[in-house]
C-alpha cells in the first residue's frame, strides 16, 4: 500500500482496519516533487502510526534500512532521526 502520497488517508485507514499488526518499511532515497524525505519519512510514518492506533491495531513495527543521526550532513539520514522522534511517543503507548 502506498500511504506516503497525499490524499490517501482514507485508503490507508481502510487498509489497517481489523489488522493485528502493521509494518512500515517505506523509504525514499531521492526527493522528487512532492515526495520529500519529510513527507515520506516523517509525515507519512506519523500518519500511519496515528491511523493504526485509531483503528485499534495491536502492534506497529517501524523498519528502517539505514541508521539515523540528527547531526548527519545527509538530509536522508537526518530524516530518519526525525522519523524516530515523531514515532517515539506512539511507541510508548500500547495500541
Amino acid at each position: 500500500m502506498d500511504s506516503c502520497r497525499g490524499g490517501r488517508e482514507e485508503s490507508t485507514s481502510a487498509a489497517v482496519q481489523g489488522a493485528y499488526g502493521v509494518v512500515n518499511a517505506v523509504s525514499l532515497y531521492v526527493e522528487k516533487d512532492q515526495d520529500t524525505f519529510r513527507s515520506v519519512h516523517v509525515k507519512a510514518a506519523a500518519q500511519l502510526a496515528r491511523l493504526s492506533r485509531d483503528a485499534g491495531v495491536g502492534r506497529l513495527v517501524q523498519i528502517s534500512g539505514i541508521g539515523s543521526n540528527s547531526d548527519s550532513r545527509s538530509p536522508y539520514i537526518r530524516s530518519g532521526a526525525r522519523e524516530k522522534g515523531r514515532c517515539a511517543p506512539l511507541s510508548r503507548t500500547r495500541f
